[in-house]
């Protein structure tokens, strides 16, 4: 052990700088809040960063992101999906080592028990809507259960864990003292573990899993485990898995071979089950449009030369959003306030010109001093502002328990209605203007939307 220790000194006194540091700043981080409590600042983080982690208490926030992630409880679609099936593997690992050391596999195994139990106990189903009955599973879900056990199984994990939240709770909240030096203490012992393991592999070998582990303790301590900032990670964790079952393969009992094979059964199935998810199932979130996922017709038709960008543009975007684009670019020197969108790819200059303003924490501190909206208005003008980029369906990524997002969003909407200081140049949102039964479709923010016909975006120009 203490030639181990010699051997990674430096990176040893690294990682508890490292961990020294981050305690120190989660600390700050802890205090700063408690003490400013500034409205805007909490929301616009609370809104952006924490979407994608939950919303329970800070210590049960990290126990359940291996199932959160898995299954899709902070962020949903189909660019995040990564199944069910990844859940199997956690299992798998501590498996490896069973036969050899049961004293150590089988508490880690009641571990996971225990991680899945609050998990679960915390997940959309409990949160957000509660579970009663088998119908609001399938009317949540989507899917057509054995009636009333897996409601059963539910409510059984719900009332042991009660007291397990309770407990969390109890000492833990959106601000605690415990769980970022656990996570860091967590961090230093499993290196510790880890090294001893593979202290008798290859150098390249062991630089190898040690960045692999370095990177996925970061990815879960920064990123809340959001499944695009891990993908080197799931491909480094499946090519270390495959090579330790190799290992495993190799040996004649029949307990190793069939731990092997049934690692390989699962893998291979995760790995086949995605591909067909990818050819075949986008009609779940897409419906009659799936082909257009798939193979985008604009875009070939572009690149064969038969359509200009105009075209292909309008495609995606109707109601004008072109010829108001290229009358931004037109005045390359005039800001643009930007809430959402895509549109700052197609605009000129947009690392200095457009202004990001996406939970609105801009706005609202302006709104909250400047209550005219005529008023508020020029005061961006006089700034340099010109146009204004808004995305229609900001307030549907508010995730908060007090839709903070939402509210801001309004009284967003509230600002742009009828101000004269504002022109509507474009939209893609169908509104029905007419007061009898014959119908008046026009492109317009306000009024009474047509079926289908929400729209994604809104540009205003400033008078």
């Amino acid at each position: 052990m203490g030639r181990i220790i010699t051997k990674n000194y430096s990176f040893i006194k690294s990682l508890f700088f490292l961990a020294g540091f981050l305690s120190i700043l989660s600390t700050c981080t802890i205090a700063n809040a408690q003490e400013k409590k500034e409205e805007v600042v909490q929301n616009s983080v609370r809104e952006e960063i924490q979407r994608y982690m939950g919303y329970e208490p800070l210590l049960q926030r990290y126990l359940s992101l291996p199932y959160d992630t898995s299954m899709n409880s902070n962020v949903q679609g189909a660019f995040v999906d990564i199944s069910y099936l990844s859940l199997a593997i956690l299992p798998i690992i501590f498996l490896l080592g069973f036969k050899s050391k049961p004293s150590l596999g089988i508490p880690f195994m009641l571990l996971l028990l225990f991680f899945i139990g609050i998990s679960i106990s915390n997940g959309s189903l409990f949160t957000n809507y509660g579970v009663v009955n088998i119908d609001q599973i399938n009317e949540r879900t989507e899917v057509n259960m054995p009636e009333g056990f897996v409601a059963n199984v539910y409510q059984r994990i719900q009332s042991i864990c009660a007291p397990m939240n309770k407990a969390i709770n109890s000492i833990s909240g959106e601000n605690d003292h415990i769980t970022y030096p656990l996570l860091m203490l967590i961090f230093v012992l499993s290196y510790f573990l880890i090294a001893r393991r593979i202290q008798h592999l290859p150098e390249r070998q062991k630089m190898l899993i040690n960045f692999t582990f370095f990177f996925s303790f970061m990815w879960v301590l920064l990123t809340a485990g959001i499944v695009w900032y891990g993908y080197p990670i799931i491909a480094l964790g499946f090519l270390l898995i495959i090579a330790g079952l190799s290992k495993i393969h190799n040996q004649t009992d029949w307990l190793s071979k069939g731990i092997a094979y049934l690692s390989f059964g699962v893998i291979g199935l995760y790995l086949l089950s995605s591909f067909l998810y990818r050819y075949s199932n986008y009609q779940t979130y897409v419906g009659d449009v799936a082909p257009k996922v798939l193979y985008d017709i604009g875009e070939m038709n572009y690149q064969a030369g038969k359509s200009n960008r105009k075209q292909v543009f309008d495609g995606f975007f109707q109601g004008g959003g072109w010829d108001a684009i290229q009358r931004i670019n037109q005045e390359d020197q005039s800001l643009v306030y930007r809430i959402g969108t895509v549109f700052p790819y197609f605009i000129k200059k947009n690392d200095r010109r457009v202004l990001l303003d996406n939970q609105l924490g801009i706005f609202f501190q302006l709104n909250r001093k400047y209550q005219n909206k005529g008023l508020l208005a020029k005061i961006l003008k006089a700034n340099g502002y010109k146009y204004i980029l808004v995305d229609l369906n900001t307030h549907t990524i508010d995730k908060t328990p007090e839709q903070t997002l939402k509210k801001k969003f309004i009284d967003f909407l509230e600002f742009c209605n009828a101000n004269p200081s504002l022109r509507l140049m474009a939209t893609n949102r169908m509104v029905n203007l007419s007061t009898n039964q014959t119908p008046n479709f026009q492109f317009r923010v306000f009024g009474n939307i047509v079926e289908g016909r929400h729209g994604s975006y809104a540009i205003y120009e400033i008078l």
